[in-house]
């Protein structure tokens, strides 16, 4: 059942630790999470491929007086640990499996993710179907596998790429991995992803949020998620982005807010 949580709550301020959720190798996973712990409802946020976790900041600031909000830096990116592992959606969701339940989550949870990490969100829904209450997926696609021009830079050598990227994100973020993990993660996950395995055979009520333009998937495949999932909620936000969750932030934080039963903010 959705129901706002109670005004008199009153949120943790944000909070940054590590997780370890593997032995061997080591690795430990950064968590960002505000907001009372005895919340009623937790929204967990999962970033995209060479994204990071405080591409969440407007909404986990929209929604920590109402809910527990937990943002994840996936293995191989933001200050989380950078193994040479094969980062598979196996591997990556054996990750998330460890860090929720180390993070104490309250069953049944929300699960919100962001292009390549809606597909693990979604992934994560059929495996554990009583484990999560709602889904939201923004800058999703039916296929992850993109095209020979944007698949080109992962053609070049590691040292030419770092050294493109750390050029590019003294101006501004773009990725937050290195390329030796977008590699692995693109050939070992991304490709291999298969749609139709998961987004059918979600049953849980879910929001599916698309820009009107994205630089990286088609219109198409965007918009056959929404398609694929049963019963899901579909909302086009008119801005030509990958990134719809930090160039539109208050449309997106009405839309779930409205979907989970939140107060807006």
């Amino acid at each position: 059942m959705f129901m706002p949580m109670q005004a008199e709550m009153t949120p943790m301020e944000m909070q940054s630790h590590m997780l370890v959720v593997s032995e061997t190798p080591r690795v430990q996973l950064h968590v960002i999470e505000s907001g009372p712990r005895n919340a009623t409802m937790t929204i967990v946020f999962v970033h995209g491929y060479g994204g990071w976790a405080t591409q969440w900041l407007a909404q986990m600031e929209c929604f920590d007086t109402q809910t527990r909000v937990i943002s994840i830096d996936l293995r191989g990116h933001g200050k989380s640990d950078r193994p040479r592992s094969t980062y598979s959606s196996d591997e990556l969701l054996g990750d998330l499996e460890k860090a929720f339940q180390l993070l104490n989550i309250k069953k049944p949870f929300v699960l919100v993710g962001h292009s390549f990490g809606a597909a693990l969100v979604a992934e994560y829904a059929v495996r554990h179907p009583g484990d999560v209450e709602r889904l939201v997926l923004l800058n999703a696609s039916t296929s992850y596998s993109v095209n020979a021009l944007l698949r080109l830079p992962l053609l070049l050598p590691d040292w030419l790429i770092d050294g493109v990227l750390n050029i590019i994100n003294k101006q501004t973020l773009v990725y937050a991995a290195p390329s030796f993990v977008l590699k692995a993660l693109y050939w070992d996950a991304l490709s291999q992803w298969n749609a139709s395995e998961y987004f059918s055979k979600i049953t849980i009520p879910a929001l599916v949020i698309s820009p009107t333009g994205d630089p990286v998937f088609s219109q198409q495949e965007m918009d056959e998620v929404a398609q694929m999932i049963p019963g899901s909620k579909l909302i086009k936000i008119k801005v030509s982005t990958h990134m719809t969750m930090m160039r539109r932030p208050g449309e997106v934080n009405q839309a779930m807010a409205q979907f989970l039963g939140l107060s807006g903010c």
